[in-house]
């Protein structure tokens, strides 16, 4: 089968694979553990080596055991890319699942960049939300992981990238917010059919603001803290620069702890939060 072949394939929805053992809707411990991380076209796995950066995923104690990645610039294009992360959810539980899609229609890049979700649950619906151009091509991934707790059965998880610029313009704040717009009502239109359902929304949110002030709260921000809870509420740094880029945000759930890894895997940071279940 051929590249281009198995691509459309995972674009058009869910491809899942499971170990030997099935998977449980609940977790032992009962507690989620997810992992929002802009892989950076692969550079860790470049600068580092690919047994550097699993070791760091797996022994990491704020990063192992992980039940779903939300993952960011992904080559979909370079087979190895994501299939490096499936083998990192199968080594920890045994199983993964996984969905995946291009950002940008326009495919025949050296890197077709876009977004997957892996997870260590089953997913039993996904789709992905093309966002409005702001510069590049940008998208959200959604998926609901058969994820059972006090009252529901399932999580929505929405894993995004927004614009960090828009041709001359680095700081396209609104326009950057009318892509955040757009997930928002995606998610607060769900929560309106399935009210009993948390969600948790993660990515790359590019979320710079002025540049000159990094820990001010942009109208990205703004508008998610409307209606979810960032699971980090103070300026913690995401990227080699110091802004907080990345972030995740929940309704539904009770967080128990959540932090970025500061490490040279990408010139992002890994973000994580564990939820009780």
């Amino acid at each position: 089968m051929t590249n281009r072949r198995w691509l459309g394939l995972l674009a058009l929805g869910v491809v899942a694979f499971s170990g030997a053992r099935s998977a449980s809707a609940r977790p032992a411990s009962a507690r989620l553990r997810v992992v929002s991380f802009n892989t950076a076209m692969g550079l860790g796995v470049k600068l580092r080596s690919e047994p550097s950066v699993a070791e760091f995923f797996e022994h990491e104690p704020r990063l192992s055991g992980a039940h779903v990645l939300s993952l960011q610039e992904v080559c979909l294009n370079d087979r190895r890319q994501l299939a490096f992360y499936l083998r990192l959810m199968q080594h920890a539980h045994g199983v993964q699942y996984h969905y995946a899609d291009y950002a940008s229609k326009n495919l025949g890049q050296t890197c077709d960049k876009g977004q997957a979700i892996v997870s260590a649950f089953p997913i039993v619906a996904a789709g992905t939300l093309q966002l409005r151009t702001v510069g590049a091509a940008r998208s959200a991934l959604w998926v609901d992981l058969r994820v059972q707790g006090p009252g529901y059965e399932r999580i929505r998880v929405y894993s995004l990238h927004l614009s960090n610029r828009e041709h001359r313009n680095f700081v396209p704040v609104v326009r950057r917010a009318e892509q955040a717009d757009q997930v928002i009502e995606h998610a607060l239109a769900f929560t309106r059919r399935h009210p009993e359902v948390p969600v948790i929304v993660s990515g790359d949110f590019n979320t710079m603001g002025t540049l000159s002030e990094p820990a001010d709260r942009e109208l990205v921000v703004q508008r998610f803290q409307q209606y979810f809870q960032a699971s980090q509420a103070s300026f913690a740094a995401t990227f080699l620069v110091p802004y907080q880029l990345d972030w995740i945000f929940y309704s539904g759930l009770t967080l128990e702890w959540s932090g970025s890894v500061r490490a040279l895997v990408s010139d992002h940071y890994p973000v994580v939060a564990d939820f009780r279940l």
